[in-house]
């Protein structure tokens, strides 16, 4: 079974549950009646009590799912849940307030409205406390949370403690989970405006999750899609905690089953996740009524009961399938199909009179350490310039600068232009459009396949309900397939050697079809033949698409061989440009590396001198 029809069954699957389960919890409780039931009480019982509830419970659980999903690729930890930056706790700490502070009948309606306040509190409060680093430090906005949700728990323990007998029990159901039927139709809407937000983001929540530069280079308003996201979980967590109480382990269990089951692809996740959710918490609180009828448990404590053990055994099922795809997969055993390259003969075009990428009075520094110093350089089409020097010395932090990312460390002055215009000043989709940059390490934290990792190349070209075409699906096999990774498109990335998942990055850059193409150290981890090979793709690749790339290299003899020019980066800050056969010589090498370099048995080999 392929992986579209497999995921076509598991959708399906997941709907028919769904009604299965909603038909099943309208007829069980306290007293099994069913539609058609003859008696009058019947028919109360069922549209005035079971229908509501069953509806408020799906809606809570569908938001409270929904927003776990958003935390996860928000905070890129698949662990992480709606309550992690301190959501839930200012929601309860609200309605515990308005309950010991109002009493009697009122805090029964009030207890929401003050909940919805509490949870709004923190967005207000986490958000101002970060917007000095405008939410780019996870860390520090995770820290945040963690802190406001130790304070919110501790002031609602303090409550409780001075609360009445009477109000003590209500409070602390309410704060284990309660669904009582109450707004159904509103939550309903509030699911379906949450799904109707979520689906427009899911491809960026695809870019999103491979890190923050690589989404960038994607064309993703990073700052603004965190922001959304942070407020659409904060949103959906407030209404449900609101509606329901602090019902736990939702947030955290369905989307990673939801995973588990159909990848990373939040197009799908999201739809799913939503559904998933509302089936979930609906069955849990059919137990929870039922169970010990008439006594009614809180709904958190079942789903914490039943999700726990749960999670448990997908954990296990899920490490049971990771291994069977390392040792069934395909090329599992580390044979490949390989389409032998030929290193070309280096052929030079005559360079265009505008470059494709340009520098200009160009100084930068790292931690008061010249990088390079008022540095001018052009690349022009069909050039392939390789980037050398020792390391630390600071090739990664220009290539960055090149690829217009933000070196926070760094003091930078002068212009980068592409095509004459400001790189700066173009905007991150149509910069996305002409750029791809090759990361240094390339970590995604959730599992998925080396057909997804590629496609995520295609990001700028695609619109936000858009899904790949066949043709899309054969430029990422004629991509793997050049970089010498035939048949692994169904193969999940992290069954892949370090050197297997640089080869797939590389294909991801090399789709993505832009005329320049940045690299750092894409030959890293890889073995002396597939060095070879695909640095031999290198010129083929600039003349064919009349395109430039830049490439990160600690070997000047592999420079000498597959580049036209090189860029060495002195320890003083100078940088010494030109074409391979004036830079890479003896002399401007031992000033480059700082120890004397010499030729030994070949012309076009250089090997420090002992």
């Amino acid at each position: 079974m392929n992986s579209r029809n497999r995921t076509v069954l598991i959708l399906a699957g997941l709907l028919g549950l769904a009604m299965w389960v909603l038909v099943w919890s309208l007829q069980i409780g306290s007293s099994d009646v069913t539609l058609w039931g003859q008696s009058p009480v019947d028919q109360t019982i069922f549209w005035e009590l079971r229908v509501p509830r069953v509806m408020q419970a799906f809606a809570v659980g569908g938001l409270l799912a929904m927003s776990g999903l958003l935390m996860q690729v928000l905070l890129k930890n698949p662990l992480a849940d709606p309550y992690i930056l301190g959501i839930s706790g200012g929601a309860g700490l609200g309605g515990v307030l308005v309950a010991v502070s109002v009493g009697g009948f009122a805090a029964a309606w009030m207890m929401p409205v003050g909940a919805g306040i509490g949870a709004m509190a923190v967005v207000l409060l986490v958000f101002g406390l970060n917007n000095r680093s405008g939410l780019q430090s996870l860390d520090r906005l995770l820290l945040t949370g963690v802190a406001v949700s130790s304070v919110s728990t501790a002031l609602v323990s303090l409550l409780l403690t001075f609360s009445g007998s009477d109000v003590f029990r209500g409070l602390v159901f309410w704060l284990l989970g309660e669904l009582n039927g109450q707004n159904a139709t509103v939550l309903l809407f509030a699911w379906c405006l949450m799904l109707m937000c979520c689906m427009p983001l899911a491809r960026t929540m695809n870019a999103m999750v491979l890190g923050d530069d690589m989404a960038r280079t994607l064309g993703v308003q990073v700052k603004q899609l965190r922001l959304g996201l942070y407020w659409l979980a904060a949103l959906a967590t407030g209404v449900a905690v609101a509606a329901g109480g602090m019902i736990g382990f939702v947030g955290l269990v369905v989307p990673h089953a939801m995973r588990l089951l159909l990848g990373s692809d939040n197009r799908l996740l999201i739809p799913a996740v939503a559904v998933a959710g509302g089936v979930f918490l609906t069955a849990a609180d059919c137990v929870a009524r039922s169970l010990i009828a008439p006594i009614q448990l809180p709904v958190g404590v079942v789903t914490a009961l039943v999700g726990g053990p749960v999670f448990i055994w997908l954990l296990h099922r899920s490490g049971l399938c990771l291994r069977s795809l390392k040792k069934g997969g395909a090329n599992s055993g580390g044979v490949e199909q390989h389409n032998k390259v030929q290193p070309s003969k280096a052929q030079s075009l005559s360079p265009s009179t505008t470059p494709l990428l340009s520098i200009s009075g160009f100084s930068l520094s790292s931690n008061h350490r010249p990088v390079c110093n008022a540095l001018d350089w052009d690349g022009h089409a069909g050039q392939v310039w390789a980037v050398i020097g020792n390391s630390g010395i600071g090739k990664s932090t220009l290539m960055r600068s090149l690829a217009g990312l933000q070196n926070d460390w760094c003091q930078q002055t002068g212009h980068i232009r592409y095509q004459g215009k400001r790189l700066g000043g173009i905007p991150l989709a149509e910069r996305a459009c002409h750029l791809a940059w090759m990361p240094q390490s390339d970590q995604v934290p959730f599992p998925c396949t080396v057909r997804d990792r590629v496609l995520a190349g295609l990001h700028p070209h695609g619109k936000p309900f858009s899904w790949e075409t066949r043709q899309d699906l054969l430029e990422v096999s004629r991509a793997l397939s050049r970089v010498q990774l035939n048949g692994v498109e169904a193969r999940m990335l992290d069954t892949l050697s370090g050197g297997e998942r640089r080869r797939v990055s590389l294909a991801a850059a090399m789709v993505q079809g832009t005329p320049i193409v940045l690299l750092d150290e894409p030959l890293s981890q890889l073995d002396w033949k597939h060095q070879i090979e695909l640095a031999g793709l290198f010129k083929p690749w600039a003349l064919e698409r009349q395109g430039l790339m830049v490439w990160i290299t600690h070997d000047p003899n592999f420079a000498l061989r597959f580049s036209t020019h090189v860029l060495a980066l002195c320890a003083d800050g100078q940088i010494i440009q030109g074409p391979v056969a004036e830079v890479l010589t003896p002399s401007v090498l031992s000033r480059v590396y700082g120890c004397p370099i010499v030729s030994q048995h070949s012309p076009v080999l250089h090997f420090p001198a002992h």
